[in-house]
């Protein structure tokens, strides 16, 4: 990989603005997988995560219990997913942007906007019709910024090494 002062400025500005991208919907989720556990941990409590920032909800876990142990179990199995993958597709995004588009892997660019975009507008669509701010959406806006600063650099030819 070339030294990061070796790269054209696009390239080294564009792939930080990607991995800001996917480095703030992990850590936004990370604090919302902590307000997961204490509420889990704490059921007759008010839920809190929900959405970003958390905050104590109209409803417990004890609530959902009692109108139906399954749905308490899906509720809470749902949303153990949905944290966990929003952690996870941001460490991808932020290895993709300093390992791949910063070797001018073409591929890692395709993989990054497409992971921009259909989880992005997937998350934003189910969250506006939830009557939610689509929130994640400024994640995936800042990674496709990014990945157009960073465009032109990985999709010419890689200058030759020295």
């Amino acid at each position: 990989m070339a030294s990061a002062s070796s790269l054209p400025n696009s390239l080294r500005y564009g792939s930080l603005v990607v991995a800001l991208g996917g480095l703030v919907p992990f850590l936004a989720s990370t604090v919302l997988f902590f307000a997961f556990l204490k509420s889990e941990a704490n059921p007759s409590q008010p839920w809190l995560a929900g959405q970003f920032p958390p905050g104590p909800a109209s409803y417990t876990l004890d609530g959902i219990r009692n109108f139906s142990s399954d749905v308490a179990t899906d509720f809470v199995t749902a949303q153990h997913i949905e944290l966990v993958n929003v952690m996870n597709s941001g460490v991808l995004v932020v290895v993709l942007a300093l390992c791949g588009l910063r070797r001018y892997q073409k591929w890692s660019w395709y993989a990054l906007l497409f992971t921009a975009l259909w989880p992005g507008l997937n998350d934003a669509w189910a969250l506006i019709a939830a009557h939610e701010p689509p929130i994640p959406l400024v994640g995936e806006i800042v990674v496709l910024i990014g990945l157009f600063v960073a465009r032109a650099a990985v999709f010419s030819k890689p200058p030759a090494a020295a």
